[in-house]
């Protein structure tokens, strides 16, 4: 127990705020007056407070999450001083990170407390789309089944179906289109399918076939009039091309510069793609070799 004796602030004042006290302590104040002549009136009687706990802050939630404490994560949401979706430093709510981290039993508890799934970080991106970066497929579903959109879009003008492509996760983007998803589906930037998007980024021709067997449009074209075909070739992702010529991709388009995918190889120099996209180019490199 500690014992205060404070002077009352010189004034008609009828209460005083004393700081820097520990939480969850004991006290006795006594006080008293000063007269501007300077003269004092005796102490009061000593009265015994004891201080309330220290209120929760966002950083405990976040530390409980990294902790993966669900007994503390528990403790701190039910407390009312927190709400589910305060953000870290990093600007995160704890959604976000669990869901990118695949931490399914934590979302579950989070989500109890109200985390919303529409809240954003600072580039816009949503839990799902965290979630979808990261090729967590269970994560993605908990967020969807509570209301999580997939033609959201963050400030780069990418939606949670374009980073799923980037996780090259099959299992996850074959479950997102026979969940109903458009596969055709473009950014708000570059006007980017997620082919087109695959041939920009990562070349994955696994990939590429999973949204091919899920009815993406090989032949459809960029705001710059650029086909996921073109992109392949100026990319050098010779599997990618072959694969996307074996499901009827068309070498004839032109792009917004007059341009087809084959004149882009020649151009480039990517000789291995151009006897891919013209076999008659094998047939000229051997005459060359013995002239």
């Amino acid at each position: 127990m500690k014992q205060i004796n404070r002077q009352m602030d010189s004034g008609y004042g009828e209460s005083k705020i004393v700081g820097d006290l520990e939480p969850k302590q004991e006290y006795k104040f006594r006080i008293r007056f000063h007269r501007n002549d300077d003269i004092y009136s005796a102490w009061s009687p000593a009265v015994q407070v004891i201080t309330d706990k220290e209120p929760y802050y966002g950083e405990n939630l976040h530390k409980a999450v990294r902790n993966q404490s669900m007994g503390e994560i528990k403790t701190v949401l039910s407390s009312g001083n927190i709400v589910a979706d305060v953000r870290d430093g990093h600007g995160l709510s704890a959604l976000m990170t669990t869901a990118k981290l695949g931490q399914t039993d934590i979302m579950e508890m989070l989500l109890s407390f109200n985390a919303s799934v529409d809240t954003k970080d600072e580039s816009g991106k949503t839990a799902l789309m965290h979630a979808c970066f990261h090729g967590q497929l269970p994560a993605v579903k908990i967020l969807i089944a509570h209301g999580a959109l997939f033609d959201d879009y963050d400030l780069g003008g990418s939606s949670a179906i374009h980073y799923a492509i980037d996780s090259c996760n099959c299992e996850l983007i074959e479950w997102i289109f026979k969940s109903g998803a458009d596969v055709n589906c473009r950014d708000r930037n570059a006007g980017w399918t997620p082919l087109i998007r695959c041939a920009s980024l990562t070349g994955n021709s696994i990939v590429a076939m999973v949204l091919i067997r899920n009815g993406a449009d090989v032949n459809l074209q960029d705001s710059d009039g650029k086909t996921c075909l073109m992109i392949a070739v100026v990319n050098g992702h010779q599997q990618l091309v072959e694969v996307l010529l074996e499901n009827n991709a068309d070498i004839s388009i032109l792009n917004k510069s007059g341009r087809t995918a084959y004149e882009m190889a020649v151009s480039l120099e990517k000789r291995a793609i151009q006897k891919i996209m013209n076999p008659h180019d094998s047939v000229e490199a051997k005459r060359d070799s013995f002239s």
